[in-house]
């Protein structure tokens, strides 16, 4: 059997480091221009906690039931 690193610890220290790089290029510009439009962060927020897992949903009710899952 073949073990990679996204199933080790690796790849939560990768993860960490990959967020913790992204989070130290943000600036308190960054954050005031949030502040000023904040449609754009309500969108984001729903989109991920709302449209996209009923969208996953619908889509896997339309798929072909391969599995013999009652729905």
């Amino acid at each position: 059997m073949q073990v990679t690193w996204l199933e080790t610890d690796l790849f939560t220290v990768g993860l960490g480091f990959l967020m913790l790089s992204m989070g130290l290029t943000l600036t308190f510009e960054d954050f005031r221009r949030r502040l000023r439009n904040p449609w754009t962060v309500g969108i984001g927020f729903l989109a991920q906690y709302l449209i996209k897992p009923l969208l996953g949903f619908f889509i896997a009710m339309v798929r072909d039931n391969a599995y013999g899952y009652e729905y």
